[in-house]
C-alpha cells in the first residue's frame, strides 16, 4: 500500500512539473490567446476563465473580451484556441 501512495506522489509530482503552461500569446494583428485554452469546452466557461486568469494583465484596453472562436495564425485554423480580444470602437483605437 505504501508503494502505491509512493507512486501516486511521484506521478502526480511529474504532472505538475511537466504539465503545459498556459501562456498568453499575441497574434500578428494584435489579439491576445491561449493555444489549445478551450480544447474540449462546448460553454466557453473554461475559455472565458483561462483568458481572465492568464491575458488579463496583457489585454491592451480595459474593454477586453474573450472567446474561442477559429483562430487563424500563420495560414492555419485551430478551432481549439481560447482567445482574448479587444473590444475597439472604429477610430478610437490608439
Amino acid at each position: 500500500m505504501k508503494l502505491v501512495f509512493i507512486i501516486l506522489v511521484v506521478f502526480v509530482l511529474l504532472q505538475i512539473v511537466f504539465a503545459d503552461k498556459q501562456e498568453c500569446k499575441k497574434d500578428n494583428i494584435g489579439d491576445y490567446y491561449i493555444p489549445k485554452g478551450c480544447k474540449d469546452n462546448k460553454d466557453n466557461d473554461k475559455c472565458t476563465k483561462l483568458c481572465k486568469e492568464v491575458c488579463l494583465s496583457e489585454v491592451k484596453e480595459p474593454w477586453g473580451a474573450c472567446g474561442s472562436n477559429v483562430h487563424y495564425e500563420n495560414g492555419n485554423i485551430n478551432p481549439d484556441d481560447c482567445f482574448c480580444f479587444d473590444l475597439q470602437v472604429l477610430g478610437t483605437s490608439k
